[in-house]
């Protein structure tokens, strides 16, 4: 047993009980019940008494058994271990399991729940709009795919998929950052290696299957069978799933987490959707921004207009999975076009209908798993009468009373209006519970519990008004009368009045300022309301487990409505930005043309304010879908492209878009390489980044594809770098026919370009006045003639010295840009055999002609070239030297006399 270090049989009884239960939690921070506190103890105390910012202290004494301790009261210890949770740490709760007061020696304790940062249902250690998953991933020795499982006990979604690989998991965690990964235990190093850059901002724990059930096919199949009333078809399909799904159903039920509220299986990705990669997600900054990982800035802060938590999810699933199917499409645009027609104040009055709604599809895993109170209880009968009226409401517009939506749910909001009636006959939704009540049920629901309240109340009142008899019959004016857990009932006397205490006191307990005593009247008085109490709680328990069945006949119906309602309340959202943002219904082109008029960025627009964003119309055509576009960094065009990858992106999950018109196809999918990044942990350059994503988007784009690069192949030389972005773009207009925005600072594309007839030049225009440079952010056709580097850095503060010495080094590489690209190099034979080699005057005809004065010049030249060190001669020192020599040279040669011709093997 794990007592951390210390002589087992030197502790009390008490602490081997809790390293006991402390064995049986592993590597969970034990919540040990002692009394009214929940007690840490040794090393779980050290690691959380600081979290929690609680007092360390020891409980043994002596130096040898000095065991650190902290506590919390019982009664708010939730708050402690909930904000544990969100810092990755898993919990077991060890609570007394028998009566202390009836209990010989050592109080029963044992482990009555365990949670974990993916294994919780408590609705406060949740996000709201954000899905708790867990990963569950295998993958079998002699199989080179892996099965995955999603798993939200909180919601019971299960999404059962297949992997190619290794790098489609890690991608998988990126995009859905599950909190925690379960797996086999030797899988642990090469995911945990493979994820290492991901983790070094995000917490995941890593938990191991049973390796016995992921065996035992037997096993298995009565798990499942127990779990899901039919067979899951669509599990025999993927390899390894079934041994998966058992393995994680059962780890849950041993976790003490009921798996009746898993009532199928969906698969991985929705049918229909298109398969964003996490590239792209990131690249667009849909959850958060690439460089502080922040919400806010993000495409989703500045979209979700949501009114509940089912709204919020529903959104950020659609953002990952958008549709692919245009009639489903154009038919959330309807929806909204119709929402939007309302007009401001009516939609305005229509949503404050939900305001303050609480998650229903949270409450209603909880009523399906038993775990639900009675004030849950009353939010879920108040959120689903609030739903109902909301879509009463909806039904009574023309535009939409019809619409297959709101069609389908009116059907299901049925169950809604059943459970809100449940509720309210019992609880009453009148009024909040109170927890000071005697029952929480209404007056008049059930008699029997009614006649128990005023035995029970009566008995109070008989208690009060024996304690108001004594005090004027012994002339004690402070008598009063307290509860004990030992004695019961007992009447508190100070020492100010012990000579007035009768003889028919008993005398129970000696205080510091005063005695207890009890009475054989207040006794018999006590024995009655004991029993009416008693009588009352299982009374009222009888009636909860019985309103808690009864809701939860109607769990699968209600877990569908409730998750058509998140559909219902994201585009009616979409409605409201649209009113707000005015933004409009995109028409969905059959013909494959984009059209785009006065296009703008969601997100710049929303911060930088309408007045200064640079809206600018995009056009490609079906027969000409690839455009080019060229400009100094700072000038858009990172931006233009973007906004229009995003504004597909919201087309396709039924959004209206930032424009005045809007034209679009439907995608298959978009690929995006935007930005710099690397990564180092997994010992890859930007560069090698940038290639491997690039050789994705080659293997994967179609021609309905949407693909936006930016600034390919700078990570390598010039040479290299724009001989890449040439092959890449060629290869993505003429083999793979996508649609393609392409921004480069390669000027040189501009001239490979012409050979395409179906590629478009643009430029982000720049003017330029007094030495000064202005960005207009206006996309313009053409191409632009200057990247200015030198302004840019000038505008980003590098200093004026810097900026002079750079302006002398533009014209030295200038030169020798020109140079390079006057030179013949097909001419240029490769010399084969070293031995070939000829002394340099041998090598070069320098092609002297009249000029005497040449002599003596070249002589200087030559004299110069002995002395460079060529192996210590840096790129830019070596053009410096080039110049230099030039220039010594003299202008007449430099034009005329001097020319260079490489000899046959130079």
């Amino acid at each position: 047993m794990n007592c951390d270090g210390f002589d087992v049989n030197a502790l009390t009884p008490m602490l081997r009980q809790y390293y006991e239960l402390k064995e049986q939690a592993g590597d969970a921070v034990l919540f040990f019940r002692m009394g009214d506190f929940y007690e840490l103890f040794g090393r779980d105390a050290e690691t959380v008494a600081p979290i929690l910012q609680l007092v360390l202290t020891s409980r043994e004494r002596g130096d040898k058994n000095k065991i650190a301790f902290c506590g919390v009261p019982h009664h708010s210890a939730k708050n402690y271990y909930l904000k544990l949770l969100k810092k990755g740490f898993k919990i077991a709760i060890a609570d007394q399991v028998s009566d202390p007061a009836e209990s010989k020696g050592l109080v029963e304790r044992k482990i009555v729940a365990r949670y974990s940062p993916g294994c919780v249902d408590e609705l406060d250690a949740l996000e709201l709009d954000v899905p708790n998953y867990i990963l569950a991933v295998h993958q079998k020795p002699s199989q080179s795919q892996w099965s995955v499982l999603l798993a939200d006990i909180s919601t019971a979604e299960l999404r059962l998929g297949e992997l190619s690989n290794l790098d489609e998991v890690v991608e998988l965690v990126k995009k859905h950052q599950p909190k925690e990964v379960w797996t086999r235990q030797f899988f642990f190093a090469p995911l945990q290696s493979s994820l290492k850059d991901y983790m070094g901002h995000q917490s995941l724990l890593f938990s191991a299957l049973s390796e016995s059930m992921l065996r035992d096919e037997a096993g298995q199949k009565s798990v499942l069978q127990s779990v899901f009333s039919s067979e899951l078809k669509q599990i025999s399909k993927i390899g390894g799933g079934r041994e998966l799904l058992a393995a994680v159903l059962t780890q849950l039920a041993h976790l003490g987490f009921s798996t009746t509220r898993f009532l199928g299986v969906q698969a991985l990705q929705p049918s229909g959707t298109m398969e964003l990669s996490e590239n792209v997600v990131r690249d667009l900054e849909v959850f958060e921004t690439q460089m502080r990982r922040e919400r806010r800035g993000s495409l989703s802060s500045v979209i979700d207009q949501t009114m509940s938590a089912m709204g919020s999810r529903m959104l950020r699933q659609q953002l990952i999975a958008p549709l692919l199917n245009l009639e489903e499409i154009e038919l959330r645009h309807e929806f909204v076009s119709a929402v939007a027609g309302m007009g401001k104040t009516t939609l305005l009055d229509l949503r404050q209908m939900l305001q303050g709604l609480p998650d229903v599809r949270r409450l209603l895993t909880r009523v399906m798993t038993g775990k639900v109170s009675a004030e849950e209880l009353w939010q879920l009968g108040w959120a689903c009468q609030k739903i109902a009226r909301f879509v009463r409401q909806l039904s009574t517009f023309e535009e939409l009373k019809d619409h297959s939506y709101l069609v389908q749910m009116q059907t299901l909001s049925d169950c809604f209006e059943k459970i809100g009636r449940l509720i309210d006959q019992a609880l009453g939704l009148d009024q909040q519970v109170d927890r000071e009540r005697q029952s929480v049920f209404r007056i008049g629901f059930d008699k029997k519990l009614d006649d128990i309240v005023f035995q029970l109340t009566s008995g109070q009142d008989l208690i009060d008004g024996y304690v108001e008899n004594e005090r004027q019959k012994t002339g004690i004016g402070s008598l009063k009368a307290r509860k004990h857990k030992t004695f019961g009932m007992l009447l508190d006397v100070t020492k100010t009045h012990a000579k007035k205490v009768p003889d028919y006191f008993i005398r129970r307990q000696t205080m510091v300022n005063g005695e207890r005593f009890s009475t054989q009247e207040l006794d018999r008085l006590c024995v009655q309301w004991d029993s009416a109490q008693q009588l009352c709680a299982e009374r009222q328990t009888e009636l909860f487990q019985d309103l808690v069945t009864q809701i939860s006949r109607e769990y699968e119906s209600a877990s569908a409505a409730a998750a058509h309602f998140g559909l219902i309340d994201m585009l009616v959202s979409f409605g409201w930005l649209s009113l707000n943002e005015k933004w409009v219904r995109p028409k969905l082109s059959r013909s494959g043309n984009l059209n785009l008029k006065l296009s703008r960025h969601p997100v710049v627009e929303k911060f930088i304010g309408k007045h200064n964003f640079t809206p600018n119309d995009i056009s490609l055509k079906a027969d000409c879908k690839n455009m080019l576009i060229t400009g100094p960094n700072m000038a858009g065009k990172s931006t233009v492209m973007r906004q229009v990858a995003l504004t597909a992106l919201l087309s396709q999950i039924g959004c209206f878009v930032p424009a005045s018109q809007a034209e679009l196809p439907v995608f298959d999918n978009i690929f995006t390489r935007v930005g710099a990044s690397d990564n180092l942990i997994g010992g890859q350059s930007t560069f090698m980044v940038e290639m491997s994503e690039a050789a994705h988007i080659l293997r994967t784009a179609t021609s309905k594809s949407l693909v936006v690069l930016d600034e390919i192949g700078r990570g390598t030389s010039t040479q290299d770098g724009l001989a890449i972005a040439s092959a890449i773009f060629a290869a993505l207009v003429e083999t793979v026919g996508s649609y393609t925005m392409f921004a480069t600072h390669y000027h040189e594309l501009v001239a490979f370009t012409s050979k395409f007839p179906n590629v478009q030049i643009f430029q982000t225009l720049v003017t330029e006045k007094n030495q000064q440079i202005h960005f207009s952010h206006r996309l313009i056709p053409g191409a632009s003639g200057n990247s200015y580097g030198i302004e840019v850095a000038k505008l980003a503060g590098i200093p004026e010295l810097v900026i002079e010495e750079a302006k002398k080094y533009l014209h030295v590489t200038h030169d020798f840009a020109n140079a390079i690209h006057a030179t013949d190099f097909e001419s240029i034979e490769i010399l084969e055999d070293p031995s070939e080699m000829r002394p340099l005057e041998q090598s070069f005809d320098f092609g002297l002609t009249t000029s005497e004065g040449l002599q003596p010049r070249l002589r200087d030249v030559a004299e110069r070239l002995e002395l460079i060190k060529i192996h210590k001669t840096t790129p830019l020192q070596a053009l410096m030297i080039l110049n230099d020599l030039k220039n010594l040279l003299g202008t007449d040669v430099q034009q005329s006399e001097f020319n260079f011709h490489p000899g046959p093997h130079a």
